[in-house]
């Protein structure tokens, strides 16, 4: 029996229970399934004593893949797998210290193949955003995050 919990939010809960119905079809395996409230949620992850199976979701807050990486640092606030592999914390430091940019993407590289080497981490699914802005928007900027402010628009050679 797995016990697998995600927020309630209706993306994280549809891939919940797909993956839920998929694992009983396929492999035979009782899975358990909690969503909660999003607050509630992040109280409930870090009790590892109630769940086998986290899903979560992580946005880039920077373009940089130590964004996703840094997460399973050992005591990361964020590591809630509580992933500890001293060699996978070295290398995020070298990859930190280097000032060489070729360099420190092949230690984050490597970085990323010992995390997914070591540990059940399973990359679902990347979130697309689609916007269609009429050509007499200006100053709109997308983020990694996601945040677009009104602020930065203005509408010219409109009539």
């Amino acid at each position: 029996k797995i016990r697998i919990i995600s927020p309630s939010d209706g993306t994280f809960r549809l891939v919940m229970l797909s993956l839920a119905a998929m694992w009983k079809e396929t492999l035979g395996v009782d899975v358990s399934v909690d969503s909660w409230e999003y607050q509630t949620f992040l109280e409930v992850r870090k009790n590892y004593s109630k769940w086998d199976i986290l899903l979560h979701g992580w946005n880039a807050d920077y373009s940089d893949p130590e964004t996703f990486l840094g997460i399973f640092r050992s005591g990361d606030v964020n590591n809630d797998a509580g992933f500890q592999n001293n060699d996978f914390d070295t290398i995020l430091d070298k990859a930190q210290s280097t000032s060489s940019r070729r360099d420190r993407l092949r230690l984050l590289r490597d970085a990323e193949a010992l995390l997914l080497q070591c540990y059940a981490v399973a990359p679902l699914y990347f979130p697309v955003t689609r916007r269609l802005v009429k050509p007499w928007i200006h100053g709109g900027a997308t983020s990694s995050m996601d945040h677009n402010y009104s602020k930065y628009f203005s509408i010219e050679g409109h009539k």
